[in-house]
């Protein structure tokens, strides 16, 4: 995993502009880009006008096209002429200790394509219960978008990398990973999360 932190100092009357540029440039990093598995904004706890982005990345390769991309350049522009930064705390890889073992979260999502809405709850709720069976699998939920109804999306957290991925060799992954070529409207995507290990 890629780490950076950077910070930023901005003028008071230009707060609440700095906070709304960092929180789109998040959302839109964590919703685009693939790469991308940490984006936060944090406050200062002695001085409310300076902020630092913490950041983490895939490695350092998606880091660089998070750098190279459109929400990047966007944050700069809007802050341009009155935000003083990045000024640099952290870059570098993590080092991983080889006998901890991290959970994996995603949220897949999914859009059918019209006519295809009930096909696609049932294929997608038919995997709720041998994904469950699986060693390492420790949630897998589906949920219909209320406002969407064609949109879905499945919660999951497993045990390790290495269980998800035995989860996309089984046979229920791929039968139903052939079917929803048939009635999706678009691929379907992965967005991974950060397991909080102290909750």
């Amino acid at each position: 995993m890629y780490h950076i932190a950077v910070s930023f100092t901005v003028p008071d009357e230009r707060r609440e502009e700095f906070i709304a540029a960092a929180l789109e440039d998040g959302r839109n990093s964590a919703a685009d880009e693939p790469g991308t598995r940490r984006f936060e904004l944090i406050c200062d706890a002695d001085d409310p006008n300076r902020f630092y982005l913490n950041e983490a990345y895939d490695n350092e390769a998606a880091f660089n096209a998070h750098a190279e991309g459109p929400h990047f350049a966007r944050f700069f522009s809007l802050i341009e002429g009155f935000a003083d930064g990045p000024g640099w705390l952290i870059k570098g890889t993590r080092i991983e200790d080889p006998r901890v073992i991290a959970p994996v979260a995603l949220i897949a999502s999914f859009r059918a394509k019209p006519g295809q809405e009930s096909r696609l709850r049932e294929e997608l709720e038919a995997m709720v219960e041998p994904s469950l069976a699986e060693d390492g699998c420790l949630e897998y939920r589906p949920y219909v978008d209320p406002a969407h109804p064609d949109a879905m999306v499945i919660i999951e957290t497993w045990a390790s990398s290495e269980a998800l991925k035995e989860h996309f060799a089984t046979p229920h992954f791929k039968g139903v990973a052939a079917v929803l070529d048939d009635i999706l409207a678009e691929p379907f995507t992965l967005h991974y999360l950060n397991v909080d290990s102290e909750a």
